[in-house]
């Protein structure tokens, strides 16, 4: 845990809003990489072609291709800002980031690094989503993260304590502190895991029991206020009932495609629904294909109303 809290909370810049083309229904909040910006990933984002979703009987040509943006017509984007804050792997100078972490080829290493930024920008999102569930209601909310503000996104949801959003979905990111989480999950079984076994012998289900026991981990870790209402069971952590698509590139060099695949199988063993995907020959960004995946797992998420 940090033994220094007097330092000052970083500043976060005011998000770019992208209001939608229709009558505001749903919204979306998306997180930038590292050293990036919203004024700098909003538009090449939202613009981008994707592949045309297949559907019978229909064709569309080059100059028809959807993208992100037009397949959310009743969408707000908002696009957050990280904070400015010193990165010790480039000797402390100053850069846009949600936390400061070492080399991800040793992402075990120096891990305390992360603790500071990971607490300060979930408390940032935590207030996002809920100032847009206010708006339009937790089942039309949707988390998306790029790189770092895709691992910022998956730590954020992990000790959210408020209704379950519509989906997450995470480009080319990781999960840090995953191998420390591992470490400090204990057999459901023992007799000191209040998430484990109950008085009749009955076991609840082990992978929500690791999911509660988790949740909890990470909030002391990062040292994130609990709230009393919630978190005292692993059937009240909200991750377990939202849907998580992750997408990675197999020739990504600043985010090994390893990662990816060890932050999804991690959240499966905790028993959360996670669609993993990985796309040949790209490196570390989207591409036509992953959106369209994305535009089509969004709109298989139960509740989830279609565009129109």
């Amino acid at each position: 845990m940090a033994e220094n809290r007097s330092k000052k909370s970083a500043k976060y810049p005011e998000p770019l809003i992208v209001l939608p083309i229709k009558e505001h229904k749903q919204s979306f909040i998306i997180l930038h990489g590292r050293g990036s910006s919203a004024q700098k990933f909003s538009e090449p984002f939202l613009s981008h072609a994707i592949t045309p979703l297949q559907s019978e009987g229909t064709t569309t040509s080059a100059a028809e291709s959807p993208t992100f943006q037009s397949s959310f017509p009743h969408a707000k984007f908002v696009f957050p800002n990280a904070a400015l804050r010193r990165a010790v792997i480039y000797h402390r100078s100053l850069t846009h980031q949600w936390f400061d972490n070492w080399s991800l080829d040793r992402p075990e290493y120096r891990q305390e690094l992360q603790n500071e930024g990971l607490r300060e920008s979930s408390k940032f999102v935590h207030s996002l989503l809920q100032k847009e569930i206010d708006i339009v209601g937790a089942p039309n909310v949707i988390l998306i993260g790029l790189s770092q503000g895709c691992a910022t996104s998956l730590i954020s949801l992990l000790t959210w304590e408020g209704q379950p959003i519509a989906g997450m979905l995470g480009m080319c990111g990781w999960l840090p502190l995953r191998e420390m989480m591992a470490q400090n999950i204990s057999d459901p079984g023992e007799e000191d895991n209040p998430f484990g076994v109950e008085e009749d012998g009955m076991s609840e289900n082990p992978k929500l029991a690791k999911l509660g026991e988790t949740a909890v981990f990470l909030k002391q870790e990062l040292e994130l206020e609990e709230d009393d209402d919630h978190g005292s069971s692993p059937f009240s952590i909200p991750l377990q009932h939202i849907p998580v698509f992750l997408g990675h590139g197999d020739e990504d060099v600043k985010v090994p495609c390893e990662l990816g695949r060890k932050a999804s199988k991690f959240l499966q063993d905790l028993e959360i629904r996670v669609e993993w995907n990985e796309y040949k020959k790209l490196g570390h960004w989207y591409s036509a294909d992953m959106l369209r995946d994305m535009v089509r797992f969004i709109h298989t998420i139960p509740g989830w109303e279609e565009d129109s």
